[in-house]
């Protein structure tokens, strides 16, 4: 959301509106279109219905360049299915997808989400108005800033330790600050010592993530954190022949790309963890088991 809202700031000169809507209470479409519209074009009269919303919001953005943002769209899909899955009433969110991705218009919407949209798979290429960024972690040195500014000290190889222990995610460090100042004097080494480096808020936040996967694909993070190392599709297909169809498991390892919860190996089709999230599994019970992982999706 802050990377967002700072893309926000830098890109506005180059728009003649930005629009920011966050998603986390769940608003309806026909609402969300309505604040839009009469944002856009405050003398127009909403139209009716969803289609003719879609269709007006169009017809403007041909007119105006317009920036949408739609931050945290996970919290309009559905928990404890597969990613992508709309919650109940908002699957018509899929439309204004893609509408905004098909049709021709000179607009922009950005979406923030832990979860990519199902519509953007076939939208989105190299050619194509459409892009993906599935966000990395920050630079060691950047990581040793946040820590610093929070009063968090050690040496330096503790400090880039904890960085990639985390992923180099911002978040997840200043979560982890507070325990580590509070209790720990603000030591990293005696945190480290401690032997669970998840707890407080990023324990939290984990369970928070790990509750959205389904069983399916909770067994095949742990598969793979059992190995600790890449796992051929052909491996992990065999390991689960006689109690899944072959589709469920690639309809589930599919899944878990869109969470960004597996990373592919660059040179064949294998997969393993990142390594925050093999550190969970390996001191936690096995329904905890999802990293911390952000994305920025963009039509």
């Amino acid at each position: 959301s802050s990377l967002a809202l700072t893309l926000a700031e830098l890109l506005a000169p180059q728009f003649e509106l930005v629009l920011f809507h966050s998603l986390q209470n769940g608003p309806l479409l026909a609402d969300l279109l309505d604040q839009t519209l009469q944002a856009i074009a405050p003398a127009q009269t909403p139209a009716e219905p969803i289609a003719h919303k879609l269709a007006a919001l169009v017809q403007l953005l041909r007119q105006w360049r317009c920036l949408l943002i739609l931050d945290n769209f996970e919290a309009i899909l559905a928990p404890g299915a597969l990613a992508g899955t709309y919650r109940s009433g908002y699957g018509e969110y899929g439309a204004l997808l893609r509408a905004l991705g098909e049709r021709a218009h000179q607009g922009c919407l950005l979406l923030t989400s832990r979860e990519k949209p199902a519509e953007l798979g076939p939208l989105e290429g190299r050619t194509t108005p459409v892009r993906t960024l599935e966000l990395t972690g920050l630079s060691e040195r950047v990581c040793q800033l946040i820590l610093e500014a929070k009063e968090v000290v050690g040496s330096a190889e503790d400090l880039r330790r904890l960085a990639r222990l985390y992923g180099g995610n911002p978040l997840a460090l200043q979560l982890v600050a507070e325990p580590i100042r509070e209790l720990f004097g603000g030591d990293v080494q005696s945190f480290f010592a401690a032997g669970d480096s998840f707890f407080n808020g990023v324990g939290t936040l984990l369970a928070q993530q790990c509750a959205r996967s389904t069983p399916l694909e909770q067994t095949l993070l742990w598969r793979l954190a059992i190995e600790r190392e890449f796992v051929s599709v052909s491996a992990l297909l065999a390991d689960l022949r006689d109690l899944m169809p072959q589709r469920v498991v690639l309809v589930a390892l599919e899944s878990l790309r869109r969470r960004m919860l597996i990373e592919r190996a660059s040179d064949r089709p294998a997969f393993t963890l990142q390594p925050v999230i093999l550190s969970l599994i390996h001191i936690s019970e096995p329904t905890r088991r999802t990293p911390i992982s952000y994305a920025v999706f963009c039509l």
